[in-house]
């Protein structure tokens, strides 16, 4: 598994790239991709392990904006000496030079290019692949016969029918973007280990949990949430959290650091059994079968305490009569005529405990029944 993936929108930097790659003292896999090939590239280094991306112009710009590609992306810089060959070899088609570059590259240094090469240079930003034809047809009514730019520059000109010339990086800009990776896939590990170490701790909550960004797109899912939407998470991520809370019933909760929004965690509330309110528990101590002398001292002190005003805590196995005696000591108490609430709290998530307990007032939460609910407690006090 390499750590750094560097994605060559064209095939010369393919070739520079493998051989400065080869004096690395960490691994670096090496292969072609522009723009949307770039970014597919870059999903499935991420998927592999790879802890830093090294790319160039609108292909690492794409990257960066990716919302499922969260590996650190290094962006190849566009160094004078890059500048300077590619104007030099574009003077012999005119004397105005269209610049195509993308934003995330460095800004030229058009005087000092003019000047050396006696031509005019038109600095021609832009931000996706799309704005490329545009700017070269203005360009184009302000003179400028030739363009040099990247791959997406080169092809829009070309399909116009000017001339372009490629701005290839220099072992220079490559070595720099290949140097800040290395010192970059080091923290990236120890991020990636501490963030691992989350994912597992999030997997061994009982609650579905889904965690939003700060533009409410969903970045983790834990096992418990795939197991309630039935998914293996992958559908899930990028899903706006705000449609998963409408889908499913839910408590929404957000986060914030120093005043600034981070994001959001949506807890899917399981389906709770309702409880189970009776005018009168219908169980009575002479419903209780057996002859043996500890049944016998069971019931005998269970009538004792059902006299009195004090909690009674019943402890048993699964099977052995809880219910039975709870409900016989109900009806052997003076509140006999009074409620009797039963209900089952291993089946009570912890994140809506509170709520079923004490009750909420309508639109509490996500989910929330519109018109409150009473809480167990005071239905049990009647």
């Amino acid at each position: 598994m390499p750590d750094i993936a560097v994605i060559a929108p064209y095939a010369g930097m393919v070739e520079l790239a493998r051989e400065l790659a080869a004096g690395c003292d960490t691994s670096v896999s090496v292969s072609e991709g522009n723009l949307g090939a770039g970014i597919d590239m870059a999903r499935e280094a991420q998927r592999s392990g790879v802890r830093v991306v090294v790319s160039r112009g609108g292909t690492a710009l794409l990257i960066c904006g990716a919302a499922d590609v969260a590996v650190p992306v290094v962006s190849i810089p566009l160094l004078p000496p890059d500048f300077a060959k590619a104007v030099h070899r574009a003077t012999q088609f005119g004397r105005v030079v269209g610049i195509i570059r993308f934003v995330n590259t460095l800004t030229p240094n058009t005087s000092m290019l003019s000047h050396t090469f006696g031509v005019r240079i038109l600095d021609l930003p832009i931000k996706t692949e799309g704005e490329a034809l545009d700017r070269i047809r203005e360009a184009y009514g302000d003179g400028a016969r030739v363009f040099a730019g990247g791959v997406a520059c080169v092809t829009a000109a070309r399909a116009l029918g000017y001339p372009g010339v490629l701005i290839e990086s220099s072992a220079d800009s490559l070595s720099i973007a290949l140097s800040e990776a290395m010192s970059l896939a080091v923290k990236t590990a120890r991020l990636q280990r501490r963030v691992q170490l989350l994912r597992d701790a999030l997997d061994l909550v009982g609650d579905a949990v889904i965690v939003a960004d700060a533009e409410g797109r969903a970045v983790e899912v834990n096992r418990a949430a795939k197991r309630a939407t039935g998914t293996d998470g992958s559908t899930v991520l990028g899903q706006s959290i705000g449609d998963l809370a409408e889908r499913h019933a839910s408590m929404r909760h957000s986060l914030s650091a120093d005043g600034q929004r981070l994001g959001s965690v949506l807890i899917l509330t399981k389906t709770v059994p309702p409880a189970r309110p009776v005018a009168g528990a219908t169980s009575t101590f002479d419903d209780i079968v057996g002859s043996s002398r500890h049944l016998r001292e069971c019931v005998r002190v269970a009538s004792r305490y059902a006299r009195s005003d004090f909690d009674v805590l019943i402890a048993g196995e699964t099977g052995t009569g809880k219910e039975l005696f709870a409900q016989s000591i109900h009806n052997s108490s003076p509140r006999r005529n009074g409620p009797f609430v039963m209900v089952n709290c291993a089946a009570l998530p912890e994140s809506l405990l509170e709520s079923e307990l004490f009750g909420y007032a309508g639109g509490s939460f996500t989910g929330a029944n519109k018109a409150g609910r009473v809480g167990l407690f005071v239905q049990a006090q009647g």
